[in-house]
């Protein structure tokens, strides 16, 4: 797999179009249906999510249709990040990212678990914080991170608005940090649920993420569009 992880940091590392999807569903099936279609699945165990024993079947289904498989843990303690480094992911999409010194850490451990894999391995980091959005060009030009999201639901919390990605503040400061990372020639993406695609690839977005719910339901409306209403 050290093929498909060198292949999604040169693309990334290029600002090219990524695109990711969180499943949402602990299913191996799904997932090797879906991945020949995206560059990698967004496994969440922060916000419930698949226990550490799923997430190997999760893997292996992502890896075998060719997407890697990019893991946001429950925490972001040493022991708990070295179980799933164990587990064969692809990198970490790491949640509340606030200083470089924090990617420099997890990267010593993935040296320290995975040496030979250490280099291809991934890192992105989230900015769900004001601390994040302060310290943002320093966090995008940090060695080690491969690119950033911005989760805009915590953000909102951290700002003390409602638990709202699609506050017009939340929106501004996320589009403007697309734009810093555009400026600096790094990857980074939003939500696209929140903003729509375009908009999020017009404000300097190239790493985006799809959710399975968002798009079943595109998905439904579309198939459904000429079915008689009961």
């Amino acid at each position: 797999m050290t093929q498909l992880r060198t292949a999604l940091k040169s693309r990334l590392a290029r600002r090219d179009f990524v695109i990711g999807l969180a499943p949402k569903f602990s299913s191996p099936d799904l997932i090797a249906a879906l991945a020949p279609r995206i560059d990698y699945v967004f496994l969440d165990c922060e916000n419930a999510g698949p226990d550490v024993e799923r997430i190997p079947d999760l893997v292996r289904a992502a890896q075998a249709g060719g997407a890697a498989a990019l893991l946001r843990p429950w925490s972001k303690d040493p022991g708990v990040l070295r179980r799933y480094l164990g587990c064969g992911i692809d990198g970490f999409i790491m949640p509340d990212v606030e200083t470089p010194q924090e990617i420099a850490a997890v990267r010593a451990l993935m040296r320290d678990i995975r040496p030979d894999e250490a280099d291809t391995l991934l890192y992105l980091a989230l900015i769900e914080t004001q601390a994040g959005v302060a310290n943002a060009r320093d966090l995008m030009l940090a060695e080690g991170c491969d690119a950033t999201q911005i989760g805009t639901s915590d953000l909102a919390v951290s700002f003390g608005l409602p638990r709202r990605g699609d506050h017009a503040q939340v929106r501004e400061v996320a589009f403007g940090l697309l734009d810093l990372a555009r400026s600096l020639g790094k990857s980074a993406g939003c939500p696209v649920n929140k903003y729509g695609l375009k908009p999020v690839i017009d404000a300097g977005g190239n790493c985006v993420m799809l959710f399975m719910a968002d798009v079943l339901t595109a998905g439904l409306d579309a198939a459904m569009t000429d079915w008689p209403r009961r």
